[in-house]
């Protein structure tokens, strides 16, 4: 198919390089609610990270200030463009509520500038629009090719976890027959 030749060129360019970013977000300590003059605890954080126009969030943790989110997020469109600066995602954690989800707290982080099959922890400082601190997370990049995602061994957690999934809906539709 054409897919081919579109990824072989984009990686033929030396200025861009073409991949699957994946961001493990491990977890987050000492949240805090901004909103708050006596710092109430976070109920229920989730995290959103962004790369570029992709956005994608982990599942909300209940009743935490320490979440241990520990999920993958794959971006698969993660085009990294040389212009000699160094480029960030955006990780923000909003604290889920029933009427609107209470914003944390926000933090850049450096995006990888070349291929790494290892992975490369950072520690977010979350920083509200005072530059007050709302805890940290911890997320750990990185960047392979898109033959190597696809050369991934499928045992991963995540992998599992998406099949374990997609096997409960399908027991769920069998067992509504």
């Amino acid at each position: 198919g054409n897919k081919n030749v579109i990824s072989c060129f984009a990686e033929e360019m030396s200025s861009q390089l073409a991949g699957v970013l994946q961001v493990h977000v491990v977890d987050g300590n000492h949240l805090q609610d901004e909103n708050d003059s006596f710092q109430t605890e976070v109920q229920d954080p989730y995290c959103v990270i962004t790369v570029g126009a992709e956005q994608l969030h982990t599942k909300t943790k209940d009743d935490t200030m320490h979440p241990q989110w520990n999920e993958q997020l794959d971006f698969v469109q993660y085009l990294y463009t040389d212009d000699g600066s160094t480029q960030y995602g955006k990780c923000v954690v909003k604290d889920e509520d029933l009427i609107s989800d209470d914003f944390i707290g926000a933090a850049q982080f450096e995006l990888p500038s070349s291929y790494n099959k290892q992975w490369v922890t950072q520690v977010l400082e979350l920083q509200d629009a005072d530059n007050n601190t709302h805890g940290v997370v911890t997320l750990q990049l990185r960047f392979l090719t898109h033959a190597q995602f696809r050369a991934q061994p499928s045992n991963t957690e995540t992998r599992q976890e998406q099949q374990e999934e997609v096997d409960r809906i399908l027991e769920e539709k069998i067992n509504k027959k």
